[in-house]
């Protein structure tokens, strides 16, 4: 018998690893799910990590992506949002990994265009785009973050234009480099 990660590691590597934290998220999981699922670029796999959540969040996961084999759903003790993060990393090959926090959703064409992104700047280490806001119900949309063509240290420090790790997508070469998320803070670890 074959075990889930012994069939993993037989395909190929994804470009991407799209690595999901999740924490009483019952109310907004599956539209996330759904839209990974409904990427435009289909080169990726799914690392959803349940940090301990109280309420149904992995099985409305499991149900969302039931059948998929490119999702790979683990749990365990809750221990914040970049332990989860970190989890999802470990859990995945692509040579890309990219964020989407449980509560945010992608357009269709997210990945597509971090891709094309990367193959036109070999060099490039890091990619984000513009966020849109909506209410909480998820249905109407609201402002469009500030543009920033260029992101420097200060910056990112100062104004934070990323404004959500849902938006950011790197190399895993990047982490090989500095290091992971630091699980020992536990407001703005992202």
């Amino acid at each position: 018998m074959t075990d889930e990660h012994d069939l993993a590691s037989q395909r190929p590597a994804p470009l991407f690893t799209v690595v999901m934290p999740c924490f009483r998220a019952g109310r907004t999981i599956r539209a996330a799910v759904a839209s990974v699922l409904a990427q435009t670029c289909g080169d990726f796999e799914l690392a959803i990590v349940d940090d301990g959540s109280p309420d149904d969040s992995a099985m409305l996961a499991i149900d969302q992506a039931m059948g998929d084999p490119r999702v790979r759903i683990a749990r365990q003790s809750n221990a914040g949002p970049a332990a989860a993060r970190n989890r999802g990393m470990a859990m995945g090959r692509g040579r890309l990994i990219a964020f989407l926090d449980s509560d945010d959703v992608w357009a269709p064409d997210c990945l597509a265009r971090h891709r094309d992104r990367f193959e036109a700047l070999p060099n490039l280490g890091v990619s984000f785009a513009r966020v849109r806001f909506f209410d909480a119900a998820m249905a109407v949309p609201g402002r469009l973050s500030a543009h920033v063509s260029r992101l420097t240290l200060d910056r990112a420090l100062g104004e934070n234009p990323l404004c959500t790790t849902s938006n950011l997508v790197a190399r895993r070469a990047v982490f090989d480099a500095v290091g992971a998320f630091d699980v020992a803070m536990t407001h703005a670890e992202d």
